[in-house]
């Protein structure tokens, strides 16, 4: 099964989550959505395409990014449809941390509200995920996706944390 978890006005047709059978491409698998449930087709799409400013994050990773209504998804997967908040800006930060060990990076992710699920991090109350990638030599780079406001705000706390530990 895949997961479809969905946020703000989007709960008020179909609640929180809702599951779909079988695997596909991102718009087919939109499509069996909106056949359970059809008033969300005009407030997700707009013709054949997204809505602009929504954000619909795929095991937390942002499918803007990916392959948009041609990213592969499997059974297991989840889904999370992000309605435009704070005036529908998406925020995507990369921050490069050098000389603190993956582990704190990972360990202060999570005491900003992430928790780990198939190597991203991601705050689903809050909006934001975060994804670990090797930088050059001793680097980690940390990319955050999200609601522009909250990942500005994420980025400044991740590396000030960064910066206590001689980052």
């Amino acid at each position: 099964m895949i997961t479809i978890k969905l946020y703000a006005n989007l709960r008020e047709a179909a609640g929180k989550e809702v599951t779909i059978a079988g695997e596909g491409t991102l718009g087919e698998v939109l499509e069996k959505l909106f056949q359970k449930h059809p008033s969300l087709r005009e407030t997700v799409m707009e013709g054949e395409e997204l809505r602009e400013h929504f954000n619909i994050l795929l095991n937390g990773r942002n499918v803007k990014y990916l392959k948009g209504l041609d990213t592969w998804v499997k059974d297991g997967d989840e889904i999370a449809i992000f309605p435009p908040v704070a005036g529908g800006e998406t925020g995507r930060k990369t921050i490069k941390v050098r000389g603190v060990p993956r582990w704190a990076v990972e360990e202060y992710l999570r005491e900003l509200g992430a928790i780990p699920e198939k190597g991203v991090y991601r705050c689903i109350e809050d909006g934001w995920s975060a994804e670990l990638m090797p930088g050059e030599s001793a680097e980690i780079r940390v990319e955050l996706t999200g609601p522009a406001d909250r990942v500005e705000r994420i980025k400044r706390k991740l590396r000030l944390k960064c910066l206590r530990a001689g980052g």
